[in-house]
């Protein structure tokens, strides 16, 4: 912590007499621009003294919150996701730091995602029940994507849990390691409202296997001019089309970390002072 960050520390009315807290976190009025304590500051229309910002824009109230914070749904999930992907910067800005909303958000966009990686790959990989069924009627056929699909998106969905609160981990304790005060709910609501990172990194293979595999007007997929290009090495060569498909798994998986990292990293420059939002 730097000398100015232990100024803001100390610095302010709420230094005298303590600070509010909600569930031992700090929750007292702090300018969101510095970090400056604006407890007991009575004129909420003037500046911070410290940097110059306006109070009012510090403001909890101020986050008038994502679309799916003001009412859950599709059309919501959707515009707030979209807004995420165009204006990061923007849609966290307007984020309400409060308990709740992100759970539903995060846990109606991990399946989704997790849906999106395993169902090009549901009946294709060794020891897949669903490759098992085949040759078994259509009846079984059928019985085992739908059984098997939406488990293995759960799977999926919960591994992709697991990375997410690892990065929540993450951003709070570089957060104190900073001397920022990004509280736990806040820290929640940056991984939820960016975990559509997720689904980017899910399309990502979907699309680029469109792109190798497509074969318009009869004539040889990209793929198979790419592996012709190496030396002659036709479609059914297994280390060719291994590397292959390995490359574009942990690309995509890659692609969607960066995009999930970089939203999380715009989510906690935005919240790092940021102030709860008391319904």
């Amino acid at each position: 912590m730097d000398a100015h960050q232990m100024e803001v520390g100390v610095q302010g009315p709420a230094a005298a007499g303590g600070s509010a807290s909600v569930e031992g976190e700090d929750s007292s009025l702090r300018c969101e621009s510095c970090g400056y304590s604006l407890e007991g500051i009575e004129d909420q229309r003037g500046a911070c003294p410290e940097c110059g910002a306006l109070i009012s824009a510090s403001l909890a109230e101020s986050r008038r919150g994502s679309p799916w914070q003001v009412g859950a749904g599709v059309g919501s999930w959707w515009d707030t996701h979209r807004g995420t992907l165009r204006h990061p910067r923007r849609r966290f800005r307007e984020m309400r730091v409060e308990p709740g909303s992100w759970r539903t958000l995060l846990w109606s966009t991990l399946p989704v995602a997790g849906f999106l990686l395993v169902a090009p790959w549901t009946g294709t990989l060794v020891g897949d029940p669903a490759r098992a069924a085949r040759g078994a009627g259509p009846v079984v056929q059928t019985l085992a994507y739908v059984v098997m699909i939406p488990l293995q998106a759960m799977v999926a969905a919960a591994v992709l849990f697991g990375l997410t609160w690892i990065e929540w981990r993450g951003i709070r304790f570089f957060a104190r390691s900073r001397g920022w005060r990004l509280t736990r709910d806040a820290a929640w609501q940056v991984c939820a409202h960016a975990s559509v990172g997720w689904v980017v990194g899910a399309l990502i293979p979907i699309f680029t296997m469109a792109v190798l595999w497509a074969a318009p007007g009869g004539r040889p997929s990209l793929l198979d001019r790419l592996l012709a290009r190496g030396g002659g090495l036709g479609y059914s060569t297994f280390t060719a089309n291994d590397a292959v498909l390995a490359s574009l798994v942990l690309g995509a998986y890659g692609a969607g970390l960066v995009v999930f990292e970089l939203l999380v990293y715009v989510g906690v420059r935005q919240c790092r002072w940021a102030n709860v939002h008391r319904k």
